[in-house]
């Protein structure tokens, strides 16, 4: 039975769903957890692994594993995977191809359609390098839609939303923060995006407090010795854990494991507010500054979405709702909700048309789905035009624009606002206004035959005109010559 893919993409972890628009599931992604770590590893015969099995390696080579891949996207340093660099772009579409491969293990075929989630903040640069993504990863015709505007929809389908109402959507991820405002299914306004900021700054705090609370044992461990990594990492492990269970406990104890020691830390929920309160600020902030940029006044929110693995820290949910005046929601899993709403974002439209047929977004009045190709775009959403009945307009030439061809973007990707397709159309009926094209339109009737060209004359006619010419010339020489002999003879 056809279906649709959801991903997200994410900085630290992958989240996909699949569905229609009556039901949706998550697709388990790894051994025993649903999401799946962004994680990419090169194995010695060259071959890319992803996820979990990535993950594994980090423990033993982690010279040739890379996380927050994504991060990397638009810089031209290739990642390095032990002695070997490859671009951002083929390390993402690897882990893109695994989760399509994993879907397609658990639910028996293959996706109808593929929608991949992504910042709403990302320029017309990083949108076109997510285009290469997917093509890389065999998905040409991948759909995609802004993060926020998926969360919307999937919040809206399993909640009292008031509809046409604003809401609010703050994306507290692993390493970034995003805040939008999401009206009718579209993002309104300017989303604002604050990197070096989420669920990794809590962790460091956690491991901290940790390490103050053993007394500095941390640095005991040897970098240069190899028992060191798997103790690393199995630390920054429990650290995350100790995180997570402080949600809803306010105390926990962590293991600290050391090569021949062992000691347990205790560490309260107080604790970790205290010293993770500059880093909520500044989460607090992000989503001020998306609701000034909206046009929207704060009363006018219909709520405020909390989505990301961080957004059920109690002091995070606290701010927010002390900041602004609207209901606070947190899904019980805020960190699938964007994938979720992926798959409805996509089902609540028709399938798109072949390529060539319509090269339009497709709209539904409410969710704008872009075709991931590559084209002219710029930062500002892509508006469809619909053009009325009739025959279309001729075209006009701006002022200043050459000759020989209308005025437009240079070939490639452009930097200013989107071009709008158009239908085919034949030629105008009349002249270019502001000054004729260099080559004027033909009609498609054959032109009338050429006259036969006028017959050139026989050769016998232009030797006597070549000989007459000689006398003539012959005749002025010799009256000259006579004229000097003369004037000579008179002196």
């Amino acid at each position: 039975m056809s279906y649709v893919l959801g991903v997200d993409l994410g900085t630290t972890t992958i989240a996909a769903a699949a569905g229609d628009a009556e039901r949706v599931d998550m697709v388990p992604l790894g051994e025993r957890a649903v999401l799946a770590p962004a994680v990419v590893a090169r194995r010695g015969d060259g071959a890319l692994l992803t996820g979990e099995r990535a993950a594994r390696r980090a423990v033993v080579e982690p010279e040739r594993v890379a996380r927050e891949v994504r991060r990397r996207l638009g810089d031209p340093t290739p990642v390095l995977l032990g002695d070997r660099g490859e671009p951002a772009t083929d390390l993402l579409a690897a882990m893109l191809r695994g989760v399509v491969d994993r879907a397609v293990a658990v639910r028996g075929d293959r996706p109808e359609r593929v929608v991949l989630a992504h910042p709403a903040s990302w320029g017309p640069y990083r949108r076109g390098l997510f285009e290469d993504v997917a093509a890389a990863a065999d998905l040409p015709e991948a759909l995609a839609v802004p993060d926020p505007e998926a969360a919307a929809r999937h919040v809206a389908a399993v909640r009292p939303v008031t509809a046409g109402a604003p809401v609010a959507v703050l994306d507290l991820g692993g390493t970034s923060c995003e805040a939008s405002v999401v009206r009718d299914g579209t993002v309104v306004g300017a989303p604002v995006a604050t990197e070096r900021l989420g669920g990794a700054d809590l962790d460091d705090a956690v491991s901290a407090l940790v390490d103050e609370a053993s007394g500095g044992l941390l640095a005991e461990f040897d970098p240069e010795d190899p028992a060191s990594g798997p103790a690393l990492a199995r630390f920054r492990a429990e650290c995350v854990e100790a995180k997570e269970a402080l949600t809803l406990d306010d105390e926990v104890r962590v293991p600290l494991l050391l090569p021949g020691r062992h000691v347990d830390v205790t560490l309260t929920r107080a604790a970790l507010e205290e010293r993770i309160a500059p880093v909520v600020a500044r989460v607090v902030e992000t989503l001020r500054q998306a609701l000034d940029a909206a046009p929207v006044a704060p009363g006018d929110l219909a709520a405020v979405l909390l989505v990301g693995g961080s957004a059920r820290v109690p002091l995070v949910v606290r701010s927010v709702r002390e900041a602004v005046a609207a209901p606070v929601v947190v899904e019980a899993h805020p960190d699938h909700v964007v994938a979720l709403g992926a798959v409805r974002t996509a089902a609540a439209v028709p399938a798109p048309p072949p390529p060539a047929a319509s090269p339009e977004p497709i709209v539904d009045g409410r969710t704008t789905l872009t075709p991931l190709r590559r084209s002219d775009s710029s930062d500002e959403r892509t508006t469809v035009v619909r053009l009325p009945a009739g025959p279309p307009p001729p075209l006009s030439r701006p002022a200043g624009a050459p000759p020989g061809r209308v005025a437009g973007p240079p070939p490639g990707r452009a930097v200013g606002p989107p071009s709008v397709p158009f239908p085919p159309v034949g030629p105008p009926s009349g002249p270019f206004p502001g000054g004729p094209p260099s080559a004027p339109f033909r009609s498609p009737v054959p032109p009338p035959p050429a006259p036969p060209p006028e017959p050139a004359p026989p050769p016998s006619t232009g030797r006597v005109r070549t000989v007459l010419l000689t006398i003539v010339i012959a005749v002025v020489l010799l009256g000259a010559l006579a004229a000097g002999v003369w004037f000579l003879l008179e002196v």
